[in-house]
C-alpha cells in the first residue's frame, strides 16, 4: 500500500502538469481563434488587404535588414562632409 501511494503522488503531479499545458494551449486557442490574430496573419502571410487600402512593397534590395553586415553610414553634416572630401 505504502508504494502504491508514491505512485498516485506521481500521477497526480503529471495529472496537475497537463491540466496547465492544457489551459495555457486553451489559451492560444482562443487568441488564434480571435478577429485581430486572424486579421494580423491574412495581412503578413497571405498578403492580403481591406478594401480601399494601398500596399506598397519594396523591392528586396532596397530593404534595409539591420541584422546585415553592410549597415548604412550614417547621414554627415554638411560641413562634416566636406571636411571628409578634402582631408
Amino acid at each position: 500500500m505504502w508504494k502504491q501511494g508514491g505512485v498516485i503522488a506521481e500521477h497526480e503531479a503529471v495529472l496537475v502538469k497537463l491540466q496547465e499545458e492544457n489551459q495555457q494551449l486553451q489559451k492560444k486557442l482562443a487568441d488564434v481563434r480571435s478577429v485581430e490574430y486572424i486579421e494580423h496573419a491574412a495581412r503578413e502571410k497571405l498578403n492580403l488587404q481591406k478594401a480601399g487600402e494601398v500596399v506598397v512593397v519594396l523591392p528586396k534590395s532596397q530593404v534595409w535588414d539591420p541584422n546585415e553586415e553592410n549597415i548604412p553610414e550614417p547621414r554627415l553634416s554638411n560641413w562634416q562632409q566636406w571636411w571628409k572630401l578634402f582631408f
